[in-house]
């Protein structure tokens, strides 16, 4: 039934890439055109090849007028979605480029030297290089842990700052190298050193977010993380938007981290607190918490779990079929 919002437990093997194509075709002879229909993958290698089954499938059925705008139909993956969306509001003007996954790294790297070693590098920040330099060299690794801590913050959609201690506890614990004999020595070294970590990162994040601006970049982050801030801010873009989207699908509901989800809900009018101009977008939700393989990004086990419970409380209207797996049968 087009009309209803499912969530699917699709296990390894499920057809579930079928099941899906099944779903936007169902939905396409419903709604005026492709472009009203989000359909969410991980990668843009999978956004791409659901996009080319859909072609095949409306070339074998003839359907003309939907394969010439399929195209320009939002099947992406969430940092291209997100990108879309952007665009559509014309958010991205200001912006130039976009630093590709590496490149933000390298900027970050070159913001932590400007930072910590340039001219406008506090007293704080200092001292701080002072009390870690006794115990290790602040190297390339150093930075890249920092970086992570950063990402997995941002994922989880969490203020990058100071206070930001929990993911600190990698970057500070590779700042030496600790012996098996010294544990205990090394963990109150470790302590000690967490504030220091701290005011690197906060002093290393903020001129990297000063480079960006001066040159007009984004990162890769920005993405979603730029867009759930403008949905979440501009209701004229919001409504725009859920104007726009009839239907919302996305596979791999298990990988979704806090922020993809808060997308996620936002575009499709299920955020909770949120006024009701428009009705929600018609919700397919395809996942299996089996298969999570994306916790290392802030991808939570209960995130499929998460999904059913929130849209139920909004909508209303959900249903759960179950899909068996033809591995398991085999």
């Amino acid at each position: 039934d087009p009309q209803r919002s499912f969530i699917v437990q699709a296990p390894a093997g499920s057809g579930k890439t079928e099941l899906l194509i099944q779903r936007y075709l169902a939905l396409l002879a419903d709604v005026v055109a492709p472009e009203e229909i989000v359909a969410i993958t991980f990668t843009r290698k999978a956004a791409s090849e659901l996009r080319e089954r859909i072609y095949s499938q409306l070339m074998n059925e003839a359907l003309l007028d939907a394969v010439l705008e399929l195209p320009t139909a939002p099947i992406n993956n969430f940092h291209g979605l997100a990108l879309e969306l952007l665009s559509w509001s014309h958010s991205t003007e200001r912006y130039t480029a976009v630093l590709a996954e590496n490149d933000d790294v390298r900027a970050f790297e070159h913001a932590c030297d400007e930072a910590w070693l340039g001219q406008a590098a506090s007293a704080e920040v200092c001292l701080a290089l002072q009390h870690i330099a006794v115990h290790k060299t602040i190297d390339r690794q150093f930075k890249t842990q920092l970086w992570k801590a950063i990402s997995r913050a941002r994922e989880e959609g969490r203020p990058v700052n100071r206070d930001l201690l929990v993911e600190l506890d990698t970057a500070v614990a590779r700042a030496y190298d600790a012996e098996e004999p010294k544990r205990q020595q090394h963990a109150v070294l470790h302590r000690a050193l967490h504030q220091d970590v701290a005011v690197l990162l906060e002093s290393a994040w903020q001129h990297y977010d000063q480079l960006k601006q001066a040159n007009h970049l984004l990162d890769f982050g920005d993405h979603v993380e730029r867009c759930v801030e403008l949905l979440q801010n501009n209701a004229a873009v919001l409504q725009q938007v859920r104007t726009r989207l009839k239907a919302v699908l996305l596979d791999e509901a298990q990988d979704t981290n806090a922020l993809q989800r808060t997308f996620v809900h936002l575009i499709s009018g299920y955020q909770q607190g949120q006024p009701q101009q428009t009705e929600p977008a018609r919700f397919f939700v395809v996942g299996d918490r089996k298969q999570i393989i994306y916790a290392f990004r802030g991808a939570d086990p209960d995130s499929f779990d998460s999904f059913v419970v929130q849209v139920r409380k909004v909508s209303g209207t959900l249903e759960a079929p179950l899909v068996n797996s033809r591995r398991s049968s085999e």
